[in-house]
């Protein structure tokens, strides 16, 4: 999501289909949970349960909510410290009800995640993505407002994912691994070259 891509992609490649892989959209959202999630977390006592589910489970806040993953892992039941049981959703309403912001963001994720699919028309998902885009821009709140600007900014590329025009469901999920391995073994050599 960079103009001056959009830019060289109209310059040389008029006939390309510009696509904005949804690696990049929901990466927006879950740097923007994680904002809220350590927001939130600065102002509680770190011995507080909360405070350790957020920092030791926080995954649970970026997975998407609509997966067999997302399901097994919330429905795993613990016990704290001192013995009492509790279970994820429950600790994640409990984390939701003290951080509205949290909770706001979270919906519209889920919402994103279960409306964005290739399994929907064009048309749907045109519908889908505004409604998603007037969350965010009416939500009032400054982080979710530059998603939404974002979104909207880049809306016609976002759809191009879902197009039929796009037979072969490109994405670049390939590329995206491949420079996560290098730069994990990166900061594994600690400086070796």
């Amino acid at each position: 999501m960079y103009e001056v891509y959009r830019d060289i992609k109209n310059m040389f490649f008029p006939k390309a289909l510009y696509i904005i892989d949804k690696f990049h959209v929901v990466r927006l959202f879950t740097d923007k949970i994680q904002y809220f999630r350590i927001k939130y977390m600065k102002h509680l006592d770190s011995n507080a349960l909360e405070y350790k589910f957020l920092k030791k489970h926080w995954k649970i806040f970026v997975m998407n909510p609509w997966t067999k993953k997302f399901k097994k892992y919330s429905e795993e039941t613990h016990y704290t410290t001192n013995g009492e049981l509790f279970d994820y959703l429950e600790l994640m309403r409990m984390v939701f009800n003290k951080c509205p912001d949290l909770l706001h963001i979270h919906k519209i994720y889920s919402d994103f995640c279960l409306y964005m699919t290739f399994k929907s028309n064009e048309s749907q998902l045109n519908k889908n993505l505004e409604y998603i885009i007037n969350q965010l821009l009416d939500s009032g709140v400054e982080p979710m407002e530059t998603i939404g600007a974002t979104l909207l900014e880049f809306s016609f590329e976002i759809l191009n994912l879902f197009s039929e025009k796009n037979k072969h469901k490109l994405t670049n999920a390939i590329a995206e691994a491949n420079n996560n391995r290098i730069e994990k073994l990166i900061a594994a050599s600690y400086g070796y070259k």
